[in-house]
């Protein structure tokens, strides 16, 4: 629904990273995936405000955070605002939306900028650890997925060819995420580099990754560049 003259948009005007670009992809194709699949929407000239909101509301209600449901909603509205400069819509669906309200900050949080730092200049530690590591975390950015549905993220929940992830969310509903390419190559070949059988985060064990783990992990490479 979207084509690489948006892409190209996001590069060549707004000088997004290559990681910015991927995560703004894969909440496109999280959003057309909802559309198609629950809503039957196939064109633009179709998408209204209350679809959109019916998409809010299925990605809060899986348990999605609303900083994360926001960033996907400032996705959509660099989007719409692209597609009516281009006159390929006549009105912006975005201007009925309101984002959700942020109680409360979370106890690990950096902005894009920094996220970006961390993933381009950040040394990360060489062999297994460290690939896992970042891998953590740029599935966290790019996905905006939970804590407990990484950590709980096997090898056949993974479609690499269609380049999906299902989720196990809240109250075991299960939906699927779409993954950049770039990010399925990553994850592939971290997967064939150390014969990966079942869960996909684990220690040096072969046991699944634990909550405490993965903040930690999250919060010492956010120190390096948060101080």
């Amino acid at each position: 629904m979207f084509d690489k003259d948006f892409i190209q948009f996001l590069t060549s005007e707004k000088r997004f990273s290559t990681h910015t670009i991927s995560s703004y992809k894969t909440d496109l194709d999280q959003f057309i995936v909802y559309l198609s699949e629950v809503l039957d929407i196939k064109e633009l000239k179709d998408i209204d405000f209350q679809h959109i909101r019916s998409w809010i509301a299925s990605l809060l209600e899986s348990g999605l955070s609303p900083r994360s449901v926001n960033r996907k909603i400032s996705t959509l509205k660099t989007y719409f605002k692209f597609l009516l400069r281009n006159d390929l819509i006549n009105e912006n669906p975005m201007s009925k939306i309101i984002s959700p309200k942020i109680k409360k900050r979370l106890p690990i949080f950096i902005e894009q900028d920094e996220m970006e730092e961390l993933l381009n200049n950040i040394d990360f530690e060489s062999g297994f650890i460290g690939e896992r590591d970042k891998l953590i975390i740029e599935l966290f950015y790019v996905t905006g997925i939970r804590l407990s549905e990484l950590i709980n993220i096997k090898l056949e929940n993974i479609n690499f060819q269609n380049k999906l992830i299902k989720i196990l969310g809240k109250r075991n509903k299960e939906r699927l995420i779409p993954l950049s390419e770039n990010l399925t190559i990553e994850i592939q070949g971290f997967v064939n580099r150390y014969n990966i059988k079942r869960f996909v985060f684990t220690n040096l064990d072969g046991d699944k990754v634990y909550p405490k783990l993965v903040y930690r992990v999250v919060k010492k490479y956010i120190g390096k560049i948060s101080t």
